[in-house]
């Protein structure tokens, strides 16, 4: 669930704390994310990240059954100068 503050978002996977002995305050952000998850971060569909996951375009972890995607990695995939299209290859 993605909250909006004004112009700003807050997604529910960001949490918040603060150093008392510093007196900072912090934002912790997820180290792994669920493929349901990115696919959100991201705002595309779970396919189209599954596409991204299958050329390689996207690196994933596995943990037991579950295939997870580490948040720096989204950071990487989305920051890209260009992203080339996401269409299936043909088989040959």
């Amino acid at each position: 669930m993605i909250e909006t503050f004004g112009s700003t978002q807050k997604h529910q996977y960001d949490t918040e704390g603060s150093d008392n002995r510093a007196g900072k305050s912090y934002k912790l952000k997820p180290l792994l994310v669920a493929r349901k998850q990115a696919a959100s971060l991201l705002g595309i569909s779970l396919r189209a990240l599954d596409y991204l996951t299958a050329e390689g375009r996207l690196k994933t972890r596995r943990i037991g059954g579950r295939v997870l995607i580490a948040y720096s990695e989204l950071e990487r995939f989305a920051n890209r100068d260009s992203i080339a299209p996401m269409v299936p290859q043909a088989a040959a």
